[in-house]
């Protein structure tokens, strides 16, 4: 593989909302906390197969020191956004259900303004709540080459609402925004897990993120919908350029116990996002990081990724007791769901 200059990037908003995946906190520190713990494991992850490449997490403020030594130990980078620099996620004409998520926007913005752009080949954000697997072989270098921008599609159903739009309404609004007709079958909804955009493209994909916040902003219907996340935004920026799809490199994997999407597949992925595990996997993993900061590096591949597909291994393989649990809830939905359908009679 040719010595490019790949950069591994997170991004988190000190913000008060509760998100969906997190249960409700005693206090806002312990829901920062969950995401802090994240952060740590999926950079230590990161660093055992890329000793070399830079790693940066974004923010707006500094974490607790715990974790920026967590950090300075691993080699990842903090840079914490000046206020002239947060522009998106401030702006309440857009609402959504994951706070702070309109940050990545941000992010996308200063590493396309500003000198970091200058050292790189590759930018890769990621979620915090992913962890790699293995290496990803020659995907970045064909990004690099091809000029091409790394996605993920999820094949949601063209109606299925996800936090306030669906593929319907995003194909309305893409078509109307760029002045086209095109098919709803060749329009893909991207995952906001992972991005991977080579850095001659950062500025394309910025500039084209203005203009779509711009128009969303000024629509009249925006009063009726103004619910958009990063991953809408994007979804429309990215169907405007050519996107080479991350087959086998990452997948969103449910594991909670009312909903699995786990097919016997995982071990071919290189990420996996597990948005279910912050409170769990994640927290085991970072305790474990805890007791020894190098538990990720002084253990064999063997060894590291029987650690890492544990909680996919879990849910295909679980406990008497997790059963048990299983079917309780499960039973529990399925009566909430006939009593509710029988009171709307």
């Amino acid at each position: 593989m040719n010595n490019y200059n790949l950069c591994f990037a997170t991004a988190f908003y000190h913000s008060e909302g509760e998100a969906p995946n997190i249960k409700k906190s005693a206090d806002i520190q312990k829901k920062f906390d969950v995401y802090y713990q994240c952060i740590v494991v999926m950079f230590a992850s990161l660093r055992r197969f890329y000793k070399e490449d830079r790693m940066v997490i974004f923010s707006d403020a500094l974490l607790p020191n715990e974790y920026q030594d967590f950090l300075k130990y691993l080699h990842v980078e903090t840079i914490v956004l000046e206020k002239k620099d947060i522009i998106y996620v401030n702006d309440l004409r857009i609402q959504n259900k994951f706070p702070g998520c309109l940050f990545t926007l941000d992010v996308f913005n200063y590493v396309a303004s500003s000198k970091f752009n200058n050292d790189i080949d590759l930018f890769c954000l990621l979620d915090s709540d992913c962890i790699m697997s293995h290496k990803l072989a020659k995907y970045p270098e064909d990004l690099i080459e091809k000029n091409l921008i790394g996605g993920i599609e999820i094949n949601y159903e063209n109606d299925h609402i996800v936090n306030g739009q669906s593929k319907n309404t995003l194909h309305k609004i893409y078509n109307k925004l760029f002045s086209k007709e095109t098919n709803i079958d060749n329009f893909k909804y991207f995952g906001g897990e992972m991005y991977m955009i080579p850095s001659k493209m950062i500025k394309n994909i910025s500039d084209d993120v203005e203009f779509i916040f711009d128009y969303l902003t000024h629509q009249d219907k925006l009063k009726d919908n103004n619910e958009f996340t990063e991953e809408h935004i994007l979804t429309l920026a990215f169907n405007k350029n050519e996107v080479y799809l991350t087959d086998n490199i990452i997948k969103r994997i449910w594991t909670a116990d009312v909903h699995t999407n786990i097919d016997g597949t995982e071990k071919q992925y290189a990420i996996f996002h597990l948005p279910a595990e912050k409170k769990y996997f994640f927290q085991n993993m970072f305790m474990s990081l805890k007791l020894n900061k190098n538990a990720f590096f002084k253990i064999s591949d063997d060894e590291y990724n029987e650690m890492v597909y544990k909680p996919v291994y879990n849910r295909i393989n679980p406990t008497l007791i997790r059963r048990v649990k299983i079917i309780i809830k499960n039973t529990g939905i399925f009566f909430k769901t006939s009593l509710k359908k029988i009171i709307t009679k």
